[in-house]
C-alpha cells in the first residue's frame, strides 16, 4: 500500500492595508504618553480616525497588480486553499466513506510469526483483506496519523510443532468486520523544485510505513506476538 500526501503546512498572509492602519494608529497614540488622560484621547483620537479613512482599500485592478508583483504563492498549484484539522478530519472521513466499499482498493496481507519455546514451536497465521482506510490526524500529536481499515475478510490460525512432529493447526478464527489500524509516522521530505525558471522550496509529507504500529481489534495476542506481528506486517509491506 502506497500512501502520499502533499499539502501546505503553513502560510501567511501579508495585508498592506492592515498594516498601514496599524502603523498610523500606533504612531498617533504614541502622542499620549504612557498615561494619557481620557480628554487627550478623545481630542487626538478624531485626527487617527481621519488618517486612517484617508487610507483607502485598493481597487481589484490595483490589487491584482500588487499580487502579479509578490510572484507566484501557489507553488504551481492552480488553487491553493486551507483548511483547519477539523474540517480535513471531516473531509478524509466523507472520502472514506464513499470509497470503503469499493473492491478497487482492497488489499491483502498474508503474514506468519514464529516464537520458539523448549521443545514447542508457536505460529501464528494471520490473513487479512482489508480495505480503504480511514486516515486521522490527531490534534494533539502533529508527529503521527492513524490509519482504520476494515477487515473484509480475514482468519488467524494458530498452529503448534512439538519437536520433530509436524505442524499441527486448530481451526482458524474468522475476523471479518474487526478493524486493522495503524498508527503511523508522519516523514517530511524536503526538496526542491523549478517553476517557471525560479527554484522553490518545497515540504512533502509522507506516512512512513517503516516505523508504524500495527493491530487488530478483539484478538487477543501477548506482547512477543505483537512485536512479531509488526515486523512481518512492515516487512510486507
Amino acid at each position: 500500500m502506497s500512501i502520499t500526501l502533499t499539502f501546505v503546512l503553513e502560510t501567511r498572509i501579508v495585508d498592506v492595508y492592515k498594516i498601514m492602519q496599524e502603523k498610523i494608529s500606533k504612531r498617533m497614540f504614541m502622542k499620549l504618553g504612557s498615561t494619557p488622560t481620557a480628554m487627550m484621547e478623545r481630542s487626538v483620537a478624531p485626527q487617527a480616525r481621519a488618517m486612517l479613512s484617508t487610507t483607502a482599500q485598493p481597487t481589484s485592478t490595483e490589487l491584482i497588480k500588487q499580487m502579479y508583483a509578490q510572484g507566484t504563492c501557489t507553488n504551481g498549484w492552480d488553487v491553493v486553499f486551507n483548511m483547519g484539522l477539523a474540517q480535513i478530519n471531516s473531509a478524509l472521513k466523507d472520502q472514506y466513506e464513499a470509497l470503503k466499499k469499493d473492491t478497487k482498493y482492497k488489499n491483502k496481507i498474508d503474514v506468519d510469526t514464529q516464537q520458539e519455546y523448549p521443545g514447542v514451536t508457536v505460529i501464528n497465521k494471520f490473513t487479512i483483506n482489508y480495505g480503504y482506510p480511514l486516515l486521522t490526524f490527531s490534534v494533539n500529536n502533529t508527529n503521527s496519523a492513524t490509519l482504520n481499515m476494515e477487515i473484509i475478510s480475514g482468519s488467524v490460525q494458530r498452529c503448534s510443532k512439538i519437536g520433530d512432529n509436524d505442524v499441527v493447526c486448530a481451526d482458524p478464527t474468522d475476523i471479518s468486520g474487526e478493524k486493522f489500524t495503524a498508527i503511523i509516522d508522519l516523514g517530511k521530505v524536503a526538496g526542491k523544485t523549478k517553476i517557471d525558471g525560479s527554484v522553490h522550496d518545497v515540504l512533502r509529507v509522507e506516512l512512513d510505513m517503516a516505523k508504524g504500529a500495527f493491530s487488530i481489534s478483539n484478538i487477543d495476542l501477548d506482547d512477543e506476538t505483537k512485536v512479531e506481528f509488526n515486523q512481518a506486517v512492515k516487512a510486507y509491506l
